[in-house]
């Protein structure tokens, strides 16, 4: 028997479940979408409703804060492990959920390629005339008002270096903290660790835990790198929501 097995559907009709109806109506705004969802996988309605509050955590994260009743402000930010065995649904569940969310994601990152690329060009004939200028100042037989004069240009051209245009990215899988942190500083600042396949996560990114517990409270943090240098995650936004099963969860809180 799974892990949610007393909350699965008998068939395509809602009303023929066993599952208490007062665990959905507490969320009326998306209640419909989540009884389609277990109409269409057959999947337990908790684990549903988890992948689905995953999401409406990254839909509304950047867009709003809490303030809690001990008087501090924060993000509304959710942190969602769904612990469930093989064969529960879970990759269906989130492909039917996130949906949306990957389609527009992948509508943007067509037209973010070709800033990008773009921005390379530029960046490419910028380092050319700074090289330019470089190759002037050389020249031993330059006057000193001349060398003065190439040294104000190149100051100048370095303030004029291209900015890099950010990559729109909102939700993330299989993702190092190194990758996953530099997403958030240089392209988009609110996102989501969403995977159906957790022990992939717990073992990798998930490593960092005081890191990623400081991004979910949207606490903010200076990162550190010797070859990308350094950057800070400051009002940043960060939801998790990921699938795992209970054995493999239970390891992961063994190493804690």
């Amino acid at each position: 028997m799974g892990f949610f097995e007393g909350n699965r559907l008998d068939g395509n009709e809602f009303e023929d479940t066993s599952v208490d109806m007062e665990e959905i109506d507490s969320f009326p705004v998306f209640k419909s979408a989540v009884i389609s969802i277990v109409q269409q996988t057959l999947a337990p309605i908790d684990l549903v409703l988890s992948v689905v509050l995953s999401v409406v955590s990254l839909v509304c994260q950047y867009l709003i804060d809490v303030r809690r009743p001990w008087g501090s402000l924060g993000p509304v930010s959710l942190m969602i492990f769904s612990i469930a065995l093989s064969g529960e649904r879970k990759t269906a569940i989130e492909d039917i959920a996130v949906k949306a969310l990957r389609a527009f994601e992948k509508k943007r990152k067509l037209s973010d390629s070709q800033k990008i690329r773009e921005w390379s060009v530029l960046l490419e004939l910028w380092e050319r005339q700074k090289k330019k200028i470089q190759k002037k100042m050389l020249d031993e037989s330059l006057t000193l008002s001349s060398y003065k004069q190439l040294e104000s240009d190149l100051l100048v051209h370095a303030k004029s270096e291209p900015t890099r245009p950010p990559m729109f990215k909102m939700t993330h899988q299989d993702v190092t903290w190194a990758a996953l942190s530099k997403a958030l500083a240089q392209d988009c600042p609110s996102a989501a660790l969403f995977t159906s396949e957790g022990d992939i996560a717990l073992r990798g990114v998930f490593n960092q835990v005081g890191m990623m517990n400081a991004l979910w409270s949207g606490s903010g943090l200076e990162v550190g790198r010797a070859y990308s240098g350094d950057f800070s995650l400051t009002d940043v936004r960060f939801s998790i929501g990921i699938g795992v099963q209970p054995r493999v969860f239970e390891e992961y809180l063994g190493k804690l």
